[in-house]
């Protein structure tokens, strides 16, 4: 016969361990939380919903044992030695954010997980897990403004986690994106993209090489410069001089401020992305910067070939 999954033996196995300790009398949270694991490992649906259930009742079982101990342990030194232990144990964290995240995705149920990852960071706010179970459900493009919320409140709680006011600048950026599609007047767009360009530039001051930032603030500019030049091609024919001159004095600026951006996002590539390195291309020409052109054309080539 077929070995079975080791997460299923494993799963047997606490099952048992279950039954004895509930015939003793004894907390068996922990043993509720390792199946809540181990149902995870195997990934279906229905195992979620039993690891959803498993965590749960490690949650519940955890708390019936320190209230339980919260009355047995006056003059019991052993009672309140097993009370201090339970008390701080900090594992039940990490099942109110499996929790968050199964609420969200098995049941759909926002509240229900926005609630208990209130209750859980209550309980042990310095579990990181629950913090990104959290905020990993508002990564859905129907929550963005309350996405921005709880990363913006995030960001500026743990301004040292670049991953978070990277999250944040995204979504700046995601909004800004949805202004500019629904046709909303130049300013407010361009307002829109400056926010995101300065929370990118907050992961910069910590990290000046990060690629995805680096990359992402350059691709705000050239974008910007494109529009402008959209406009330029638009212009009639006898359109005066002045208006042409004056669109160009908007579009060389964008493209001076991209180049830095993405040279640095370029080296932190190693010169392996052809986007980057197309884009160098363009904008190097476009800026009259032939010997930048010429480099960043042979490295292209050279990556094609």
């Amino acid at each position: 016969a077929a070995r079975p999954a080791r997460p299923k033996e494993g799963i047997d196995l606490l099952d048992k361990a279950d039954r004895v300790f509930t015939e003793a009398d004894l907390p068996n949270y922990t043993l509720h939380l390792l199946k809540g694991y181990a149902y995870l490992n195997l990934e279906s649906r229905a195992d979620s919903m039993k690891a959803m259930e498993s965590f749960e009742k490690a949650i519940k079982s955890h708390e019936e044992a320190i209230a339980r101990l919260e009355k047995e342990k006056a003059g019991n030194p052993n009672k309140q030695q097993q009370y201090d232990i339970f008390k701080n144990d900090k594992s039940l964290g990490n099942a109110y954010a499996a929790l968050v995240t199964l609420y969200a995705k098995l049941k759909g149920d926002i509240n229900l997980a926005t609630q208990t990852a209130e209750k859980g960071k209550a309980k042990y706010p310095e579990n990181e897990d629950l913090v990104a179970a959290e905020l990993n459900i508002y990564l859905d493009p129907k929550l963005l403004n309350e996405a921005l919320k709880k990363f913006k409140e995030q960001a500026d709680k743990t301004p040292d986690n670049i991953q978070i006011v990277l999250i944040y600048a995204n979504l700046l950026e995601k909004k800004a994106k949805a202004l500019q599609q629904a046709g909303k007047p130049e300013a407010e767009v361009t307002a829109a993209f400056d926010e995101a360009i300065a929370a990118y530039k907050r992961v910069l001051a910590k990290d000046p090489k990060n690629r995805d930032a680096n990359f992402n603030v350059g691709a705000i500019y050239v974008n910007r410069a494109v529009d402008v030049n959209k406009l330029m091609n638009a212009l009639p024919n006898d359109a005066p001089d002045s208006e042409y001159e004056a669109l160009k004095a908007k579009k060389l600026p964008a493209l001076q401020q991209a180049l830095p951006h993405l040279e640095a996002a370029a080296q932190a590539e190693k010169f392996t992305e052809q986007l980057t390195l197309v884009t160098l291309v363009s904008v190097t020409a476009e800026l009259g910067d032939m010997d930048k052109m010429n480099q960043y054309k042979a490295k292209l080539d050279a990556l094609q070939k």
